[in-house]
């Protein structure tokens, strides 16, 4: 199995202590940036051809250049760096010896080289570091860290790290493009979710196939993974190692706890599992739509059908409708693991669950939105609910419910929860006097099945991200979550990006 590589990098110099971390991560990407250029390659900048989008991954604008030769391939290699900060706040409304309020800081970057093509073939390799030089949290305390808990790696007690977060063979045809190694995955199922230091990484092959201008299909198969906040790579769904330690596997918010190692291997069952996942999307006209299927073979499958429409109302106004359903069927994992992705659940204690040891389950969730093209507004009314059977699983960052009913952080697809959410969001560049403006407001209820133990919650986030000028970005996000219990609380982020 394929391993992923912790701070040993060949391209870092040796470990930092804390106070030399601002040189050793400036030393690191300057240093490596240096050496390729030595070879001909360009810098890629984001007056180039590049964005950064509101879920902080990049869109390239222009693909790499085709060349005749081998001997061509760097000097038609794209670099782009990165230079990156993340600060946490974390204040509980109610405070105990495991609700503790806390902040840090993060500071790090990535250097990203995509090779020229040849034939339609090249590499991209991606260097992430990441660090925590201001606002630190000592080791001991990692376990009480939320949202800021991926500036550090927990399972290894590193606070500063870096990984090969990207490594692999690409091939882009007239209808078939393929990707071969350590890799970003967007779908239905996973995310990069790159909103931090160093974004999810899946190993495996990934490929498409565009039958048409309008059909294409997908398929994947990852037999490893790296979540936000490891220094090296684990399995997709096994909790726990051999030795019992919650933080050197899965460990997602959303990951579920009854498949653990310990489990698993006394079921006979393997602790190494793989993603396999297909799907195909079809446009026609005004409308999209999309069919995804995956399996962790041996434990469960999933299925999800989503359409989305784009048509005009008027010379002022668009109506963009979207409708999703999803189906979860069980195969062993319910019997070992059970019905609810976070509690211990039997026949003997059900605890509000309906058929504990079946993870059978399925969510429908539909959103209505209008845009107002004269102020580049968008007014959004999201629903989505879960049916009365188990909780859903999706540690992999796709979220089930984005771009329905999730604001930041929440995780609003367990049995029996329904959730709606209203949103204003949009570029402010025609209603402000100066440019690069981006707003979301979203206002979210998740009504809760108490008899599984959780608790309804009001929540409000906003986001504001601003351009400050061709290569700078940042962002601010703030979040209010409101319970009858004591896990309501308050969160702030400030992110800042600078490309060179």
């Amino acid at each position: 199995m394929p391993s992923y590589c912790n701070c040993h990098l060949s391209l870092l110099p040796r470990k930092p202590r804390n106070k030399d971390i601002l040189r050793y991560l400036v030393r690191s990407l300057t240093a490596a940036l240096l050496g390729f250029s030595t070879t001909g390659a360009q810098a890629l900048g984001a007056n180039d051809g590049l964005t950064l989008n509101s879920n902080m991954t990049v869109s390239y604008h222009e693909p790499p250049q085709s060349v005749a030769s081998w001997g061509k391939l760097m000097s038609a290699t794209q670099i782009i760096g990165r230079l990156r900060s993340n600060t946490f706040f974390w204040r509980w409304h109610e405070t105990d010896t495991e609700q503790q309020n806390h902040q840090i800081g993060g500071l790090g970057g990535s250097l990203i080289l995509r090779s020229g093509r040849l034939g339609g073939w090249g590499i991209d390799i991606g260097a992430y570091v990441t660090s925590n030089p201001y606002l630190q949290v000592d080791e001991h305390d990692y376990g009480l860290l939320k949202a800021g808990r991926d500036v550090i790696s927990r399972g290894t007690g590193e606070s500063t790290y870096g990984v090969l977060g990207q490594a692999n063979l690409q091939y882009q045809g007239p209808a078939l493009s393929m990707t071969l190694g350590r890799q970003l995955y967007e779908s239905t199922f996973t995310a990069s979710n790159d909103t931090k230091m160093i974004p999810n990484t899946f190993d495996g092959v990934a490929m498409r196939y565009d039958l048409n201008a309008n059909t294409g299909l997908r398929a994947a198969y990852f037999n490893q993974t790296k979540a936000r906040g490891h220094a090296t790579g684990h399995d997709l769904i096994t909790v726990n190692n051999a030795a019992g330690d919650p933080w050197l596997n899965q460990d997602d918010a959303a990951a579920h706890y009854g498949l653990s190692y310990q489990r698993l291997e006394a079921a006979g069952l393997p602790v190494d599992n793989a993603l396999v996942m297909a799907g195909i999307d079809q446009h026609l006209g005004e409308f999209t739509g999309r069919l995804d299927y995956l399996q962790v073979p041996d434990l469960f499958h999933q299925a999800a059908l989503e359409f989305k429409g784009n048509l005009a109302l008027s010379a002022s106004w668009r109506w963009k409708p979207a409708l999703k359903f999803m189906l979860q069927k069980d195969n062993q994992a319910g019997s070992i693991g059970g019905a609810s992705a976070r509690r211990d659940v039997s026949n003997d204690q059900p605890k509000g669950y309906t058929d504990p040891d079946n993870l059978d389950s399925f969510f429908v969730a539909a959103r209505v939105e209008f845009e107002h093209l004269a102020s580049g507004l968008n007014y959004r009314l999201g629903y989505s609910r879960v049916a009365d059977q188990a909780d859903i699983v999706a540690p992999w960052r796709g979220f089930p419910t984005a771009g329905y009913t999730r604001p930041m952080g929440q995780y609003n697809w367990t049995a029996n929860e329904s959730s709606w959410m209203l949103q204003l969001h949009g570029h402010l560049d025609r209603l402000v006097p100066w440019r690069g403006t981006r707003l979301s407001i979203r206002l979210s209820r998740f009504d809760r099945d108490e008899r599984k133990g959780f608790i309804d919650r009001d929540v409000i986030n906003v986001d504001i991200d601003q351009r400050l000028s061709e290569r700078l970005w940042a962002r601010l996000r703030l979040l209010r979550a409101s319970d009858d219990g004591p896990t309501g609380y308050n969160e702030y982020r400030v992110e800042i990006n600078r490309f060179f």
